[in-house]
């Protein structure tokens, strides 16, 4: 994570800049999941199911993360509690990360296989597209600021 890399050399500027983007990519792919996959995901179950309501509240506890990292980002420490606070951080964005992970998994291993083995081949193929292009759109609207905080960094 860009931002990770900002805050460890103390550039935390840049790492607000960067931790705004992953924000906006990750928002970017919930709703892309909440409007597209957990849809089509109801449609073969015939109900909404648990697993449905599991990936809305991990959405939710994503974001809540997410909230708390950038409101830590905003109030940056003195210069002498620096190191502790960037120690801090990064603990804290542990917890994220296992949310995050099991969370892939669960998408990995559940939605994403249950999509692939009980969607017809064109509609499958259609929410793929959807979901490609959106994700390039996402990218492509913040490629330059990636690549400027990355050329700002040591």
């Amino acid at each position: 994570m860009l931002h990770q890399e900002a805050v460890i050399v103390q550039e935390l500027s840049l790492a607000e800049r960067a931790l705004r983007i992953f924000s906006k990519f990750l928002k970017s792919h919930l709703e892309l999941e909440d409007q597209l996959l957990l849809p089509a995901h109801e449609t073969i179950t015939a109900e909404k199911s648990w697993r449905t309501l599991i990936y809305q509240e991990e959405h939710k506890k994503l974001l809540s993360l997410l909230s708390n990292m950038r409101e830590m980002m905003s109030k940056p420490p003195e210069p002498h509690d620096m190191r502790r606070w960037v120690i801090e951080f990064i603990d804290y964005e542990r917890t994220f990360k296992n949310v995050m992970e099991h969370h892939e998994e669960r998408e990995e291993k559940g939605l994403l296989m249950e999509l692939d083995n009980h969607l017809d081949t064109d509609d499958l193929h259609s929410l793929i597209t959807q979901c490609h292009l959106a994700w390039q759109e996402s990218y492509d609207s913040m490629r330059e600021d990636i690549e400027d905080i990355r050329s700002q960094l040591p």
